[in-house]
């Protein structure tokens, strides 16, 4: 057993998750273009974040309202500039193997 008792090193805990606490294994840097950088990126996040869920909620309701003129395989329909067709695609056994690999988490403390 590992010392924090449920299978994890402590460092493993650790470096689990960002937290505002600075942990035993935590590296401050003082970079002031990494941290412009970085306040960049969480901009952008949060932008893209909101344009995904707006996207999602209007494809949803594009869905709903296509799906009133039950279409079938090989119905093509047009609206304004919009050409819309419904096709089949079979169902199939995937299979494929995955590679090692490093992740980089990126999260902010508040």
């Amino acid at each position: 057993m590992t010392p924090d008792g449920n299978g994890r090193s402590i460092q493993e805990r650790a470096q689990g998750g960002v937290d505002d606490q600075l942990g035993m294994f935590d590296r401050v840097i003082e970079d002031a273009a990494l941290e412009a950088l970085l306040e960049d990126r969480e901009v952008k996040r949060l932008t893209k974040s909101e344009a995904n869920t707006a996207y999602a909620s209007a494809h949803d309701r594009v869905k709903t309202r296509i799906s009133e003129e039950a279409l079938e395989p090989g119905d093509v329909i047009r609206c304004g500039r919009f050409r819309i067709k419904m096709t089949h695609v079979e169902g199939g056994a995937v299979a494929f193997e995955t590679s090692g690999s490093d992740r980089l988490y990126i999260g902010t403390l508040d």
